[in-house]
């Protein structure tokens, strides 16, 4: 016999505590929790202002872990979703050094071990 666990929702009480929790686990190197927290907080509050603003940040986070596309695609829909002029230009300011270096990284990766696996009659002296 399987038993099916209910996921309980985050109590609108609770939001403060979860977006603090959500940024911890970003500083924490956890995108995917902080990701994970955030979305339970839009579904209950989608004008959570802080919380979407770390969903963001936590979806450029994991760019470099091959978020691809997709992630650009689902970090450019929630910051449309930002409030003001000011606030989508800020945090889309924050989250460019992530996507630059998702770009860049596997190039470098890739020259690196091109240049490894190169006969020793082919490399430099």
């Amino acid at each position: 016999m399987t038993e099916r666990f209910a996921l309980k929702r985050i109590s609108a009480d609770a939001i403060g505590r979860a977006v603090e929790r959500a940024e911890h686990y970003r500083l924490l190197n956890d995108p995917e929790q902080a990701e994970s927290i955030c979305l339970d907080i839009l579904a209950i509050d989608p004008g959570n202002g802080p919380a979407r603003i770390t969903l963001i940040l936590s979806l450029t986070d994991q760019f470099q872990q091959g978020g691809g596309s997709h992630g650009v695609r689902r970090a450019k829909e929630h910051l449309a979703k930002l409030p003001g002029d000011y606030e989508r230009a800020y945090t889309a300011g924050w989250s460019a050094p992530s996507r630059m270096k998702a770009f860049t990284r596997p190039c470098s990766t890739m020259s690196r071990q091109t240049r490894s696996s190169r006969p020793a009659s082919m490399t430099r002296s």
